[in-house]
C-alpha cells in the first residue's frame, strides 16, 4: 500500500488568507481548529478523495520556534496527507502558485523520503505560447550577431532532458518563414528548466542568454549531466525566469 504526504509553501497575508486561497483552488472547506503541538490555530479539512488537508504557521508560538525548520523562508505551511491521487492534487496547487517543499512516500509501511528540487526557470518568454507577464521579453533578448560560444549553447541546450512533453507545435513568433520549429516540450540539465525551442532561437535569432545561466553551462564543461532523477525535479514558473 502506497501512502503520500506532501507539504506545501503557500505565500498569503495570514492564516485566514491562506485558507481563502486555497479553497479558491481545491473544493474543500477548512474548519479552523487549535492545536499546541502545531503551535496554535490551523485549519483542517478531511475526505476520502483528499485524504488531510491544513493550513498552519511555520512559527510555533509555543515553542518559539519553527515548525519546518527545513524551510525557514516558508511562513504557511500546507499539508496533503493519503490522498487517492497527490499528483493530480499537486499539478492544481502548483498552478495556483504553492510550491512543494517536500514528499515523504509510505510503501507497505517502509518510509521512502523524495526531495524535492525546484528547478530554475530560463528562457521562458513572454511572448511565447503560455508566457507570463512576468517573464522577460524575447524580442529584448534578441542580438545581431552570434555569442563566441553559441554554437556550445545551441549543442547543450538540445542534449537537455525532457522533463515536460507536452503536444503541439510551436513556430517562430520573430520569423514566419522558419514555420514549425518544434514542440512545445520543457528540457532539463537537473538545475535549470528551458523551452525545448530555445535552441532555435538561440541559433536563428542569436537570443543572449542570462549570465548566470552561461556561467552554469561553462562549469558543466558544455555537457549536462547524465542520470538526472526527473522525479525530484519541479518546475515553478510563478517564480521569475532569467
Amino acid at each position: 500500500m502506497r501512502s503520500v504526504y506532501d507539504k506545501y509553501c503557500i505565500d498569503a497575508a495570514d492564516l485566514d488568507s491562506a485558507r481563502a486561497r486555497l479553497e479558491a483552488v481545491l473544493p474543500i472547506s477548512l474548519v479552523l481548529h487549535e492545536s499546541m503541538f502545531w503551535g496554535g490555530d490551523y485549519y483542517r479539512f478531511e475526505s476520502d478523495e483528499f485524504g488531510e488537508v491544513t493550513i498552519r504557521r511555520n512559527q510555533n508560538s509555543y515553542i518559539d520556534g519553527l515548525n519546518e525548520p527545513d524551510h525557514p523562508d516558508c511562513q504557511l505551511v500546507v499539508s496533503v496527507s493519503e490522498s487517492r491521487n497527490p499528483e493530480a492534487i499537486e499539478a492544481r496547487l502548483v498552478a495556483g502558485g504553492l510550491r512543494l517543499l517536500d514528499r515523504s512516500v509510505l510503501e507497505d509501511g517502509i518510509e521512502m523520503s523524495t526531495p524535492i528540487t525546484h528547478l530554475i526557470p530560463v528562457g521562458f518568454y513572454s511572448e511565447l505560447r503560455g508566457g507570463k507577464p512576468h517573464e522577460p521579453s524575447l524580442r529584448a533578448a534578441v542580438q545581431p550577431s552570434a555569442s563566441a560560444d553559441e554554437a556550445r549553447v545551441i549543442e547543450y541546450l538540445n542534449a537537455g532532458e525532457t522533463l515536460i512533453a507536452t503536444a503541439g507545435s510551436v513556430s517562430d513568433i520573430l520569423d514566419p518563414k522558419f514555420g514549425v520549429i518544434g514542440a512545445p516540450h520543457v528540457l532539463t540539465d537537473g538545475t535549470y528548466a528551458w523551452p525545448a525551442i530555445l535552441a532555435h532561437y538561440v541559433e536563428r535569432h542569436h537570443v543572449r542568454l542570462p549570465d548566470e545561466f552561461m556561467t552554469h553551462m561553462r562549469d558543466n564543461a558544455w555537457t549536462v549531466p547524465h542520470g538526472i532523477d526527473l522525479v525530484s525535479l519541479k518546475l515553478d514558473r510563478n517564480v521569475p525566469s532569467l
